[in-house]
């Protein structure tokens, strides 16, 4: 069956849902507010975009800001459709196509994060964190969280408990292992203090002096020390909110990007979580597909936010499979 798909913007607050209404060989969708169906138009300029998920293939929508978008080829195999847009956490839905389906679109998932400034300076004496340092972590947050909602993550960082920054330079047992050259250790010291220096249902980044990355230490490196019961990052005292957003990136379910240029159909090195690189800058929408199912990501370990949906990606072990990592909608910049 080939279908025609029209979109018809209609005015969007927080909630918004995309209907699908078949008829014949066409179907069309309208992204309308979910309790006021006749409100006006949408303003003109919101990009959004649909992945649809078979067993064996993805489709990708190109992205749209105009009323109506036209997809070819498209038949009922598709059983999944996540779409993305700014301000919005991914609107996901298994659909069946035989009746009138709605995706709801929602505010981003908060998501609450513990930075622990253990040893910020660069003398390595670990003295109590300063103003203009704290500002600089606070601006490392800002950061992310604008590239989150630029690149359609849906996903917004906030304080853990109250409290987005705690002080550990006077914490003895921390700042002796202020150079990290064992993940599992700081860890399990951080774990093992009283009160302990973790957060179980919260991202926990650790600035410390520095981090030892493939036998190299240094200031600017990082390391995820995740498991199930807690997300853990170390960062150099020089790391930059790339550097954070990549560890992050990791406590969501993503690993690094190693292909080629002709393999990732684009320069791997500007993706989030290139290895090694100075010059992330986006994020894929297959690899956001995989932030809120990937059964290993913060949004399911620490919210379970999709209990019955969340799945390995790779090797999948769903009926359905996460779309590759390059996945995308947007051409990237």
């Amino acid at each position: 069956m080939n279908w025609r798909v029209h979109v018809l913007v209609i005015a969007v607050p927080l909630t918004v849902a995309a209907a699908f209404a078949l008829a014949a060989d066409d179907a069309t969708v309208t992204l309308e507010c979910a309790t006021v169906p006749t409100a006006p138009q949408c303003p003109p300029g919101t990009s959004t975009g649909v992945l649809l998920i078979s067993a064996t293939n993805t489709f990708a929508a190109p992205p749209t800001t105009k009323s109506t978008l036209t997809f070819g080829s498209v038949d009922d195999s598709f059983k999944e459709a996540m779409a993305f847009r700014r301000g919005s956490a991914p609107a996901y839905k298994h659909v069946t196509w035989t009746t009138a389906e709605t995706l709801a679109f929602t505010d981003r998932v908060e998501l609450p994060l513990r930075i622990w400034a253990v040893c910020t300076d660069d003398a390595g004496t670990c003295p109590a964190l300063t103003s203009t340092r704290r500002t600089q972590l606070e601006k490392i947050v800002t950061h992310a969280n604008g590239k989150l909602n630029g690149e359609r993550v849906g996903i917004m960082l906030v304080p853990a408990n109250g409290t987005l920054i705690s002080d550990e330079s006077g914490t003895g047992d921390l700042t002796e292992l202020k150079d990290v050259d064992d993940c599992a250790a700081f860890k399990e010291k951080a774990a093992m203090l009283s009160p302990a220096r973790v957060v179980t249902t919260a991202l926990n980044i650790y600035v410390v002096h520095t981090v030892r990355v493939r036998g190299e230490a240094g200031p600017g490196f990082g390391q995820d020390c995740s498991d199930r019961t807690k997300k853990v990052a170390v960062v150099g005292r020089k790391a930059s909110w790339r550097t954070v957003l990549h560890e992050i990136g990791h406590m969501l379910a993503l690993e690094h990007v190693e292909e080629t240029a002709s393999n990732w159909g684009s320069d791997p090195k500007e993706n989030f979580m290139r290895d090694f690189s100075t010059t992330r800058k986006f994020f894929t929408e297959g690899q956001i597909f995989r932030v809120h199912l990937g059964q290993r990501s913060a949004l399911n370990d620490l919210l379970n936010r999709y209990p019955t949906d969340k799945r390995f990606c790779d090797p999948s072990t769903a009926a359905l499979p996460c779309p590759k990592p390059n996945e995308r909608v947007w051409d990237e910049p």
